[in-house]
């Protein structure tokens, strides 16, 4: 028997491929990875988006009380019967909802504009709205807006001889409050039955009245 003509001694291999079973096991492994990486990133996705929202919330609440606070130190009353500063005391289920309302030079509106703020109940939640129009004109020709969502709680407080206030009228008093302080919280979570919680960001403003503080 020649060398070309001998038989190998080597056996070829039993497992040339993969079987059936290998197959369908790899690719449930693969599934269950692909699975807990995707479960993964949907989570951190929504924990920015959310993260995203909360801060522009914030946002809106910083300048929402700056804006305010210019138009309380812009409040403007007069003999004119046009001119108001009124702030009464409201609550919803507990949650403090107060409500402005004044003539000031520091409007969105050109000259001298009636602006009020006010809380209303929308859905289980707290909406902070203001409508605006113009001192001496009809108030209903005024422009209403929300301006935030799910709104924990909404204060006004006034000052008077070292008192603070949750009411005031104009129209019994005859003059501005000299100080005036604006509370607003708001829940990082769905809205609660309590308004404060350890999760709530509380902002607070302090404004000075400054024109047309005299006494009729």
């Amino acid at each position: 028997m020649t060398e070309a003509t001998r038989p190998s001694l080597v056996h070829p291999s039993r497992h040339e491929g993969f079987t059936l079973i290998e197959i369908l096991l790899a690719v449930s492994i693969v599934g269950v990875i692909l699975a807990a990486l995707y479960s993964t990133f949907f989570l951190a996705d929504r924990a920015l988006l959310a993260a995203e929202e909360r801060l522009t919330t914030l946002q809106e609440a910083r300048l929402l009380l700056d804006t305010m606070t210019r138009e309380i130190e812009s409040a403007c009353l007069n003999s004119r019967d046009y001119t108001v500063f009124k702030v009464d005391d409201r609550d919803f289920y507990g949650r403090q909802a107060s409500q402005i309302e004044i003539t000031s030079f520091a409007g969105p509106l050109p000259g001298l504009t009636r602006v009020r703020y006010t809380v209303e109940e929308r859905a289980g939640t707290m909406v902070l709205r203001k409508r605006v129009w113009q001192a001496y004109s009809d108030p209903a020709r005024s422009e209403i807006e929300d301006l935030l969502e799910n709104v924990g709680s909404f204060t006004i407080e006034v000052r008077s001889n070292d008192q603070w206030l949750k009411t005031w009228d104009s129209g019994l008093t005859g003059a501005l409050p000299p100080e005036v302080k604006v509370t607003l919280s708001l829940p990082a979570g769905p809205p609660r039955v309590s308004a404060e919680s350890p999760s709530t960001t509380v902002f607070s403003e302090t404004a000075l009245t400054r024109i047309g503080a005299v006494r009729r």
